[in-house]
């Protein structure tokens, strides 16, 4: 542990700043400002997210594909666990009853999440039509 310590200290000591090591023959430093080098940096606002994030609508493209990504499997484990419960209740009514309620929920939460996404091309669609 102390040696990656050490040899990271003595690679950002070589990395940068100013050269305080004798360039002449009388020993004089090589230059005359002591202060550490700045690199000048561009200024302003970076895009934090990919380059094709370019407007709002993109953005929000992007948050219901992720959605979509986790939502599509949950929706389809609850149909599952619903048909799960419809061959294990047996005549039970309340079983049947709670296999009833997740289907209609699973089914009610993918129409909800793909109309959001259907509901987002059309705006979008409608938007760009108009600005166009």
């Amino acid at each position: 542990m102390l040696l990656a310590f050490f040899s990271t200290q003595s690679v950002l000591a070589v990395g940068g700043g100013t050269d305080y090591s004798p360039s002449g023959t009388d020993g004089s430093p090589r230059g005359t400002d002591y202060s550490p080098r700045v690199e000048e940096r561009p200024t302003g606002l970076n895009n934090p997210l990919r380059e094709d994030v370019s407007s709002i609508p993109d953005l929000f493209n992007i948050i219901l594909d992720i959605v979509m990504i986790f939502a599509i499997p949950i929706i389809v484990f609850f149909i599952i666990y619903a048909g799960f419960l419809y061959v294990t209740a047996r005549g039970n009514v309340d079983t049947v009853q709670k296999a009833h309620r997740a289907i209609l929920y699973s089914l009610l939460g993918a129409v909800i999440i793909l109309g959001a996404k259907a509901l987002m091309v059309i705006i979008s669609g409608t938007v760009d039509s108009i600005l166009k």
